[in-house]
């Protein structure tokens, strides 16, 4: 192993030698971490997390079976009992919830937030700054772009005829928001700045700046026509509104964005 300044590792944790551990690092009890990967400094891995959990070639084929890279980038958070494979990239400032699951092969960016019990399968790209909230199951091939919101228990699906051999997974445009208990269906294309109204089932394409509500989904009014029920103000789009942890907390959307 191979760790920098200030590493600390609490007692009853399985480190492999092969792995990258930054400076500041802080490991809690339980935690496993196998071959091949790297933490980026500040970084905490809370109790009995799993991180480099094998592919399922490991289980066919032991002797001939090699590990993927798993990069975790700086200062961010993982906690307790979260689960994250091999061959999965991840940037800076990243943060999870407890009981996590992230499989292979898929991508996120910096900034991002998984909450506790979200379950995302191989495949899949996340950008920056977005936001996923608990319970929210993202099937293997779909994209979520910088700047989305996921409410919580969101399911998204892949398989137009389950079961079959062909998945077709969907794209969630930036600056689009993904009510909670919505379930997207496959090839769907959320496109910027849509709302997706909460329980709503949607599936096919979308116009830019609109709401869609209901089963099955239907295109409503402008987003920029909903009013915050506490304000009154205009809620949509809403990074013109909210600033909290984005880039442009100190400067406003509209002046980060003519940056």
């Amino acid at each position: 192993m191979k760790k920098g300044k200030n590493v600390v590792i609490e007692d009853g944790c399985r480190i492999s030698d092969s792995v990258v551990l930054g400076d500041n690092v802080y490991i809690e009890s339980g935690v496993v971490i196998y071959d091949n990967v790297r933490i980026g400094s500040n970084t905490f891995i809370g109790a009995d997390c799993i991180l480099g959990e094998h592919l399922a070639g490991y289980y066919k084929d032991r002797a001939s079976y090699i590990q993927p890279e798993l990069v975790i980038g700086s200062d961010s958070l993982i906690r307790s009992k979260t689960i994250i494979y091999a061959g999965t990239s991840i940037g800076e400032n990243f943060q999870t919830g407890h009981r996590v699951t992230i499989r292979e092969n898929t991508r996120i960016g910096s900034f991002t937030r998984v909450g506790t019990n979200c379950d995302i399968q191989d495949g899949v790209e996340i950008g920056n700054y977005v936001n996923i909230h608990s319970d929210v199951f993202i099937s293997a091939d779909n994209k979520i772009c910088d700047y989305v919101w996921i409410c919580p228990r969101v399911l998204f699906t892949n398989d137009f005829t389950p079961p079959s051999n062909e998945i077709k997974g969907s794209v969630v445009e930036s600056f689009s928001t993904v009510g909670a208990n919505t379930t997207i269906l496959p090839g769907s294309h959320i496109r910027s700045e849509v709302l997706v109204a909460a329980g709503a089932v949607l599936g096919g394409d979308t116009e830019t700046g609109w709401v869609y509500a209901g089963i099955p989904a239907k295109k409503m009014k402008m987003a920029s026509q909903i009013r915050n029920h506490v304000t009154g103000e205009k809620a949509y789009p809403w990074p013109e509104h909210f600033r909290r942890g984005m880039p442009w907390e100190e400067t406003g959307f509209a002046e980060w964005s003519d940056q």
